[in-house]
């Protein structure tokens, strides 16, 4: 059921052109871009830390928006095997936050295995992997987990190359060449509308006026509205 529907969404939302809803709405959506040759090639896990610590730790939560691209291709020759204390923990990493660093595998990247589930996020992220003779690319995020305690986490998502096209499933895009798995990720992060935005955004369009809504304000929290003006309105 939920394949069908996206079959429709897509074909709403994702245009080779990388038009989509480019109008007043989203004055902020990802600028178009190109898939370079790769910036890298690593060979260690000293290697790949380094090159890490050198990106922008990017704050991400429920509520979080903006336009959210991926590194350049890596190229990752040998086998390099991380766990949740491989990696330098971020400056940006608070005493709120986790010691231990997660790994989140999108859309199974080729040669990226998951070996070990991560503690706090079971579902999605892993504490230990192994990652072999392969292409891909990162996000590196900060993430808010409340109610967990420490309320953030040091997160690196793991996603295949540049090139690769995303699943059927998914939100492609084709600005930023990255996968959306829902119709608010896709307009936060590729489209960039606000939070409210999003909460009033689908494929087809934005919600009409009345039409019930919620935004998740903290990483646990969220206050239910209805969409006005195209937006997610909390105030009665």
């Amino acid at each position: 059921m939920r394949v069908i529907s996206i079959f429709l969404l897509l074909a709403a939302c994702s245009t080779n052109d990388g038009s989509h809803d480019a109008n007043a709405s989203f004055p902020a959506a990802c600028p178009q871009t190109t898939c370079s040759p790769a910036s890298a090639t690593v060979h260690s896990v000293g290697e790949l830390d380094a090159l890490l610590q050198a990106r922008t730790w990017t704050s991400f939560a429920f509520y979080t928006t903006g336009c959210l691209p991926a590194s350049d291709d890596i190229v990752v020759q040998g086998t390099l095997t991380l766990d949740a204390q491989s990696l330098t923990r971020p400056s940006g990493c608070g005493a709120d936050c986790r010691t231990e660093i997660a790994y989140r595998l999108l859309d199974a990247p080729a040669g990226v295995t998951c070996d070990e589930l991560d503690p706090i996020d079971r579902l999605h992220g892993c504490s230990k992997i192994t990652i072999t003779n392969t292409t891909l690319r990162v996000r590196t995020l900060i993430e808010d987990i409340h109610p967990a305690s420490p309320n953030s986490t040091s997160v690196v998502e793991l996603m295949g190359p540049c090139t690769e096209a995303c699943p059927t499933s998914a939100f492609t895009c084709e600005e930023s060449h990255t996968c959306w798995g829902s119709e608010r990720d896709y307009c936060a992060y590729c489209l960039g509308g606000t939070n409210e935005t999003c909460a009033c955004w689908h494929a087809s369009g934005l919600a009409a006026d009345g039409t019930t809504c919620s935004i998740y304000v903290s990483g646990d929290v969220t206050v239910g509205g209805v969409c006005a003006g195209g937006a997610c309105s909390t105030v009665h």
